[in-house]
């Protein structure tokens, strides 16, 4: 049996707030990496790709 409508949307709503959580806390550890580097001297090309993890690497594909 389908889950009513109602609880379908407050589970994404749910989901919604965590997944924003998620990218909150992801920028606040960014920022905490751009002032080490500041603090160690590096004044240039913060953005390296190489040093990005590749999102859902384990997702099984």
């Amino acid at each position: 049996m389908t889950q009513p409508l109602s609880e379908i949307r407050k589970q994404i709503d749910a989901l919604d707030a965590e997944i924003l959580e998620l990218f909150n806390r992801r920028a606040r550890l960014a920022q905490e990496v751009a002032e080490a580097k500041l603090a160690a001297g590096e004044t240039d090309n913060f953005y390296r790709p190489s040093g990005r993890p590749r999102y859902c690497s384990g997702c099984g594909t």
